[in-house]
């Protein structure tokens, strides 16, 4: 983030440079009110048109979902609203105290004429040169090879949020990043899958449905299996089955112990088929030395019949190391619990947040910079107020953010948050290469009528 403060304080001295440059072209000769009214008569158009632009791609920046990157773009925005205000607050009166100054002190010659007719020439053989017909059409093919690349990188550019890039390389938060990278999420990386409604375990249909969908998740590719899956249900299953096959409950204070004969095996069989698999045993199962810990995992409620209101349990898998497998990875957790609807079940993850951001980034970062050049164009519009010129100026702006965001694509970088706030000022200065010219072009257009 700190190399994206530099770029920000060009911006704002931007506007202060083309003040002080109107500044030293006009009459020295005329007296401070008139010459300052030709400097905001000149350079004031181009100022407010910079700093507009500036600061609604900023303010469009701050609707990004990432908490940083809003922030950021935020203070922005109202840091270049500020340096607009100072521009016309401060450095006005500066000028005047400058121009006391620039009187009182001796008049330079200035550049030698050799120098000035150098430059003179320069120009003009640049003029005749961009002007030319052979180089407006190898203009017109360049341009036409910049489109083909810019679109298709743009198309193609993939989202990822790297950590490495937003942190500085000499911080600890580095090496810490590459473990848990490498390390951690290659052999342990859970899913938590939080079942948000009473399940009626009594209700045999209900059970294979919860059953098959932990069986979705555990065949998933790079699960550890269900032998990694911690799942309360599971013992208390055994435990039930156990209890009931035993008829005795070594931890339990209200147990009777057996009066029958009947081997454990007859009285499993026989209570098999009469016995049906519910709740009555949870207490004992949560207040047993050997499952007490599930009780971390249940949310209970006051319903003999349903006592847990809702719980989770988790489901872990390997090999996870690159963005790209975790995006894929956490698609499928959700397609598995969007089939299960009547279990209202959802999943977690610890990166399920990032996820997000990089699964809407890219619609995001269009949306974003199709808003902003529509702003563009109608500060362009409000500013210049020729069709022409105004067309020419925001088709301008779109190939420069087209093409920076397509060959970021070629460059193999990624699109992250940090990069889409670099876009956005990217098209911020687009500006001044665009309406800039158009602005001055049209008053020239101007001044050679009247």
């Amino acid at each position: 983030m700190r190399t994206l403060l530099i770029p920000t304080l060009i911006i704002g001295v931007n506007g202060a440079f083309l003040v002080i440059h109107s500044w030293l072209r006009s009459a020295s000769e005329c007296s401070i009110p008139q010459r300052l009214g030709f400097v905001l008569e000149e350079a004031g158009p181009s100022v407010t048109i910079s700093t507009f632009t500036n600061v609604i791609t900023f303010a469009i920046g701050a609707l990004t979902p990432t908490p940083e990157i809003a922030l950021f773009c935020l203070e922005t925005a109202i840091a270049l609203a500020f340096a607009y205000i100072f521009t016309l607050v401060l450095l006005c009166p500066l000028l005047y105290l400058a121009s006391i100054v620039e009187r009182t002190r001796k008049k330079h010659a200035g550049f030698p004429m050799v120098v000035i007719i150098g430059l003179n020439f320069t120009l003009k053989c640049y003029c005749r040169l961009i002007t030319s017909k052979l180089f407006c059409v190898l203009a017109f093919i360049g341009i036409l090879i910049y489109w083909f690349f810019g679109i298709i990188g743009a198309m193609n550019i993939e989202t990822r949020l790297d950590v490495e890039k937003l942190l500085p390389k000499n911080s600890p938060l580095q090496e810490a990043n590459a473990m848990i990278s490498a390390i951690v999420w290659r052999e342990y990386y859970p899913v938590t899958i939080l079942v948000n409604s009473p399940l009626d375990i009594r209700n045999e249909h209900v059970l294979k449905r919860f059953d098959a969908m932990v069986n979705d998740f555990e065949t998933l590719e790079k699960c550890r299996g269900k032998e990694f899956t911690l799942l309360w249900l599971r013992d208390y299953k055994t435990y039930w089955w156990e209890a009931l096959l035993y008829d005795f409950d070594y931890f339990s204070d209200d147990n009777i112990p057996l009066t029958t004969t009947a081997s454990p095996i007859s009285k499993y069989e026989a209570n098999f088929g009469k016995e049906m698999f519910d709740y009555s045993k949870l207490n004992d199962f949560l207040f047993s030395p050997l499952y007490k810990h599930w009780k971390i995992f249940l949310k209970l409620r006051n319903d003999s019949n349903i006592p847990v209101e809702s719980f989770y349990f988790l489901v872990t898998y390997q090999n996870l190391t690159s963005w790209k497998e975790r995006i894929e990875l956490m698609q499928k957790w959700r397609n598995i619990a969007n089939s299960y609807k009547d279990l209202n079940a959802s999943v977690w993850e610890a990166n399920s947040m990032f996820v997000d951001q990089m699964l809407s980034l890219k619609s995001l970062a269009m949306q974003t910079c199709f808003w902003t050049l529509i702003c563009m164009a109608a500060v362009c519009g409000l500013f210049i107020q020729n069709p022409f010129s105004v067309t020419v100026a925001s088709l301008t702006i779109a190939s420069i953010s087209f093409g920076v965001i397509g060959f970021l694509s070629w460059w193999h970088l990624d699109l992250d948050p940090a990069t889409l706030c670099a876009i956005l000022m990217c098209i911020g200065m687009s500006v001044d290469f665009t309406a800039h010219v158009s602005y001055y072009h049209q008053v020239s257009n101007i001044t050679t009528a009247l």
